[in-house]
């Protein structure tokens, strides 16, 4: 069965290590991660708050520094955050299990939240965000298309409503294939047109491993 992945590029890497041997991946991400060079007074905060391994990044980027409390949106992104150095707490879901989490962590520590222009959610409004980093948009690679040209199934997993938008701007009526989406969630799934997708699927929860077991389980590996 084949996979298009469309993360940028180290995750989607990162994701088809983890992803079963039936599968065969190709890469072809549809955002490039850019950072900014910024000036951030750190010593002004008690904590961070990150809504996707990007914020870790940038947080790296901009040599934030470490023993820090980081508000993390999931158990990925929290950790990464430990492998810097941070002292990182799992919301375990989405942005509104973060924000939950913080309002229930405290309500007097000066937090500090690095994203990226697009943002999926927001935070409280006592979390100061500063736009770290871009997501821009890149096409589709040669590989994707070539893939698409191919009257076969095409599993398409999206993970977030950005890189779903992108999608289904880029597509065209030359498509072939036809195409299975799973969508990380709903906010996902709504920036998609149905009609576009021969099936769309949702996962039983907001995590790359959820992901990756919802993709098993609608496309299992063939029987021997």
């Amino acid at each position: 069965m084949r996979v298009l992945l469309t993360r940028p590029l180290e995750p989607s890497k990162a994701f088809a290590k983890t992803l079963r041997s039936h599968f065969e991946v190709i890469i072809s991400p549809l955002i490039e991660i850019r950072f900014r060079d910024i000036s951030i007074d750190f010593g002004r905060f008690e904590a961070v708050a990150f809504t996707s391994q990007n914020g870790v990044r940038a947080y790296q980027y901009l040599k934030g520094p470490s023993g820090v409390t980081a508000y993390c949106v999931g158990d990925k992104t929290a950790e990464f955050a430990a492998s810097i150095g941070l002292h990182a707490v799992s919301a375990k879901g989405t942005v509104e299990d973060l924000d939950r989490l913080i309002s229930q962590a405290t309500s007097q520590e000066r937090i500090l939240h690095l994203s990226g222009a697009h943002r999926a959610g927001t935070l409280h409004d006592s979390v100061i965000r500063v736009t770290a980093y871009d997501q821009i948009e890149t096409q589709l690679n040669a590989e994707a298309w070539t893939a698409l040209g191919v009257s076969d199934d095409l599993v398409i997993p999206l993970f977030s409503p950005r890189t779903a938008q992108l999608m289904q701007k880029q597509l065209y009526e030359s498509v072939r294939s036809s195409l299975h989406v799973v969508c990380l969630s709903a906010s996902v799934a709504a920036q998609l047109d149905p009609k576009k997708f021969s099936s769309l699927h949702l996962c039983d929860g907001p995590t790359a491993a959820l992901m990756r077991d919802k993709m098993s389980e609608i496309f299992p590996a063939p029987s021997t």
